[in-house]
This record gives structure tokens, sequence and C-alpha cells, in this order.
């Protein structure tokens, strides 16, 4: 089954491939992704802080092809970032996707995604009392990369972040290693007990073990599970609960979304669409307008819609 997307990408990059051979737009052309300008005339110039990317995709269902999508998109989207200088975003973005054969009604699912301001959490009381039993409990840098996770949106530098506040955290501990001259050398590390007593084992061996998504990320290496797993959350929750077995604070585990800021915050809801006139054109801008979908003139709303079977 083949599957037209078009997707949204945040960038401050304004694309201007193509202008020098008389293109109404810019477009831009890698391994069949099509990239564009969200919008561009040659009057106003360059609009929108975003871009707009698209292919066909062949898959046996519509998520399949959207993960396909995405997964060759990304490690594109890595190198544009590196070569334009500025940052690019697209996993929290808005898409659609059109199934392009068996799909006479031209039914479309929609993602919109719209970037809100932050939802405030009450500082009261139980909260004081948490800090009166937490204030002397760590290492104070462990709060300072606590404090900095909490700012930091993206997900591989949030997970470091957690990383150096765990080792803070679990304290220091003196050990020694013999030298290939005999000599004996003194190096210090975090405690593994404390640190498996934060974590539990099993999230530790993930994390810190020899083959640990730690020491992968530390040195590069591509670690395949770390986007498909919130580890950033696990690892949030399991400090909250030691705090509240060992030093007898009152933390709410059931927070939603914990270490809140005032960036990067997005709601997102799932249309399934069908167009009135089928000879209507598709196009992800027509949906997305001053930031609100526009689901009345021109589109029918057929939810419920099971993407499972189509």
């Amino acid at each position: 089954m083949k599957y037209y997307i078009e997707h949204k990408i945040k960038t401050l990059s304004h694309l201007n491939v193509g202008i020098d051979k008389n293109l109404p737009e810019p477009l831009m052309n890698i391994d069949g992704y099509i990239f564009k300008q969200w919008s561009f005339n040659y009057r106003d110039g360059w609009g929108g802080d975003a871009w707009i990317v698209s292919k066909t995709i062949e898959s046996n269902s519509c998520t399949e092809a959207i993960n396909l999508f995405r997964e060759n998109l990304d490690k594109i989207l890595r190198k544009i970032a590196f070569v334009s200088q500025c940052y690019m975003e697209f996993y929290i973005q808005s898409f659609f996707i059109l199934r392009e054969d068996g799909n006479a009604e031209k039914k479309i699912w929609f993602r919109f995604s719209n970037e809100t301001e932050g939802v405030p959490l009450h500082f009261d009381n139980e909260e004081l009392d948490n800090y009166e039993k937490i204030k002397t409990a760590f290492d104070n840098n462990a709060f300072r990369y606590l404090q900095e996770a909490n700012n930091c949106q993206n997900y591989v530098p949030r997970l470091m972040l957690l990383f150096s506040a765990l080792e803070a955290m679990s304290g220091r501990v003196e050990k020694e290693k013999t030298k290939e001259d005999g000599s004996i050398e003194i190096y210090y590390t975090y405690n593994k007990e404390t640190m498996i007593k934060i974590m539990g084992g099993d999230l530790y061996n993930e994390i810190f073990g020899t083959d640990g998504i730690r020491h992968k990320i530390n040195h590069g290496d591509y670690v395949e599970n770390v986007s498909k797993k919130f580890y950033t959350e696990l690892i949030h929750y399991q400090i909250l609960d030691y705090c509240n077995k060992n030093l007898n604070t009152n933390f709410d585990l059931k927070i939603v979304s914990p270490g809140r800021s005032f960036y990067g915050n997005y709601s997102i809801t799932d249309f399934f669409i069908k167009p009135k006139d089928l000879n209507a054109s598709i196009s992800l801008k027509n949906f997305v307008i001053k930031e609100q979908p526009l689901m009345v003139e021109g589109f029918v709303d057929i939810r419920p819609f099971d993407t499972k079977a189509w």
C-alpha cells in the first residue's frame, strides 16, 4: 500500500534551494523527500518558521508508514541541521497521511500539533515540607542538574543531565586500581550501591550497566531504544520514590508531565477527515492556518476511524 505523507519541520532556516532555477517556490529533493518552505512568494519572501517535507511511502499500514517516514527523515535532518546551523524539530509537529490506493473517498489521518503555554503546578505547604526534608540530603550539584533538566525540552540532553544528577545524588567513593608499573592509582566514582537503591536494579542495568545507555550516548554510539522508552520520566519518578521511602517526603508520583517549563509545550489532536470535493487540493498548510486546525469548510470529520485497518 502507498501512503502520501506531509510533515511540518520547525526551524529558523529559510529554504532557498531552487530559486536560481526560477521555480515558483524553493524546493529540495533529498533521497525522495521533497522539502519546501512553509510559505514563500517573490514579493514577501520566506514565511513561517517551518518547512514542509513530503514523500510517498510503501508499507503494510499507515502507522508503519509514518514510522518509516520519520525514521529515515530523522537521519537526514541531523545532517541538514548541522550544515544549516539551525535547530530542526519535527517529531512533535503536525502531519497528515493520505492513502493513495484503495482509498476512493481520500480519507486522511491528520495530526494537529499546537504549541501552548505551560501548565502550572501549585507549591503548597506540602511542597515546603518536602523542601525541608531534602535540602541537606544530597550534594547540591544534583539539584542544579535537575533544575537544568526541567528547562531542557530535548530528550537526549535532558537524559544526560539526569544521569549527572543521579551520580551527584549517589555520592562519591574512593577506589584504587593497579597500574601497569605496579603502582596504585586513586580515583573517585559514584557510589554504586546508592545508585541502585535510587534506580532499582533493572533500570540501573539498562542505563549504567556495562552495555548501558549512558555509556553508549557518552561515547557517541547510537542507542536504538533511547527514544522508544520514557527514560526521563522513569528516572524522575524513581528519584521521587526514593525520597518518599528514605527521606519521608510526600511527592505525588501521579503528576503528569513532571519537569515542566515555559518551553516546548504542545497539545496534540488526531483528526480523521475526508474532503467534500474529491478534486479539492489537499495540503498541510490548508489544515494548519495561524496555528489553528481548519476542519469545517471543505472537509468532513469521519471519527472514529480505525487506523489499524487502513
